[in-house]
């Protein structure tokens, strides 16, 4: 499951196109100045949030917020 610290890749065709090419779901903070501790403990706040979406399968693309998740893309 590819995670990432910025939601960019949904504008640039060149990164977004693996996820097309795979069906993969891609993660990425909705915030980027989150201390480490902060990052780590968010994704393991949704981390269920997380497996139901790889499970309802891509591409997709996935904001993690404070308070879950929200599909960025498509």
């Amino acid at each position: 499951m590819p995670l990432c610290k910025d939601g960019r890749i949904k504008g640039r065709h060149h990164e977004r196109e693996p996820l097309v090419v795979h069906s993969a779901v891609l993660f990425h903070l909705d915030n980027q100045q989150l201390r480490r501790d902060e990052m780590v403990a968010r994704f393991q706040r949704v981390r269920s949030a997380i497996d139901h979406a790889v499970a309802r399968g891509g591409p997709a693309v996935y904001a993690i917020g404070d308070s879950g998740i929200r599909r960025t893309w498509p």
